[in-house]
């Protein structure tokens, strides 16, 4: 900590994508991990006053105070993209801000299940998956794109209707309101992905989320090639003019109501890409001080970083 303590002291946190968090804890570490463990560096946004700087600004399914509804709306306006899940951007019966479709009301059954499109498709299944909790109903509007669809049930399981699967099985059509749809630059996820993640963990709900953020989210000012233990960090230090990102990889074990890192297990080959609108000049790692290559691959530039253990960082002089 005390070699690299110099490469954090004054630095600003830069991300291009944005949070904006609920009221629910579970929504929040739930969107939290999803973002996290796709090395998705962000800022949460509630309490700054410029939301110019961000891409795109995730909601959490608990949704937006009505103070900051004017503000979102103008961020919209002005070319800015939102991610929004769930019921918490429906209010009296109608979404808070345009997303290309109408609220019908809360879901008929239990569970559903979600068919994505070709646009949604990457690392997921073709066959529907399952919902632990149902989408709210909408009604897309002309013009509307529809990424997802929902199949639903044959019926809830309850006493009365009872089959011998924990879920009953879904319909061979679909229903008639989607899972994921896109208006303009704004995409809207019917069901709660971030609080199923927190209470179940299907990765197939976080790869959707991924997914359809990717929709929105396409100039990040890092990405990193690391398993869903990794984590990621850009820090900017203007008066040093340099960029730091962090690597980090641990894999925590669940003890009781603890999590323990006890193996620290070595992370080969890492490939990371940066995009930043300064000439870099030289990259090294610390605190070893090996110089890194660089590799120009379109806007993006490449660099391979060698095994580490637990930690390193890369600085990248302009």
């Amino acid at each position: 900590m005390e070699k690299i303590e110099a490469y954090g002291v004054g630095a600003k946190h830069l991300a291009t994508t944005g949070v904006y968090l609920g009221t629910d804890n579970p929504s929040i570490e739930g969107t939290g991990r999803m973002l996290l463990e796709k090395q998705i560096n962000f800022n949460v946004v509630n309490t700054l006053e410029d939301w110019s700087v961000f891409e795109t600004i995730v909601i959490t399914s608990t949704g937006i105070a009505d103070k900051d509804i004017p503000k979102l709306k103008e961020f919209i306006k002005d070319g800015g993209k939102v991610l929004a899940m769930g019921k918490g951007i429906i209010k009296n019966g109608e979404p808070v801000f345009d997303i290309g479709a109408s609220y019908l009301g809360p879901a008929r059954y239990d569970v559903d299940y979600t068919l994505v499109g070709e646009a949604l498709s990457e690392d997921l299944v073709v066959s529907p998956f399952l919902n632990y909790r149902p989408a709210v109903q909408i009604k897309p509007e002309p013009g509307t794109e529809v990424l997802a669809t929902i199949r639903e049930p044959y019926f809830s399981r309850t006493i009365a209707h009872y089959c011998s699967h924990k879920n009953t099985p879904y319909r061979l059509e679909d229903a008639g309101h989607p899972a994921v749809i896109k208006h303009g630059n704004v995409v809207y996820v019917a069901h709660d992905l971030d609080r199923q993640y927190h209470e179940e963990g299907a990765r197939v709900h976080r790869d959707l989320f991924y997914n359809a953020l990717s929709q929105l989210r396409t100039r990040p000012l890092v990405e990193a090639d690391m398993p869903s233990s990794g984590r990621m960090n850009l820090l900017h230090q203007p008066e040093s003019h340099r960029y730091v990102v962090h690597l980090l990889y641990a894999t925590p074990i669940q003890r009781g109501a603890v999590s323990v890192i006890e193996d620290l297990v070595p992370l080969p080959d890492t490939r990371v890409r940066v995009n930043f609108d300064k000439k870099i000049l030289r990259a090294y790692q610390v605190p070893s001080g090996k110089p890194v290559k660089l590799e120009q691959t379109g806007d993006y530039l490449e660099m391979l970083i060698p095994e580490f253990t637990c930690h390193t960082a890369i600085v990248l002089e302009y």
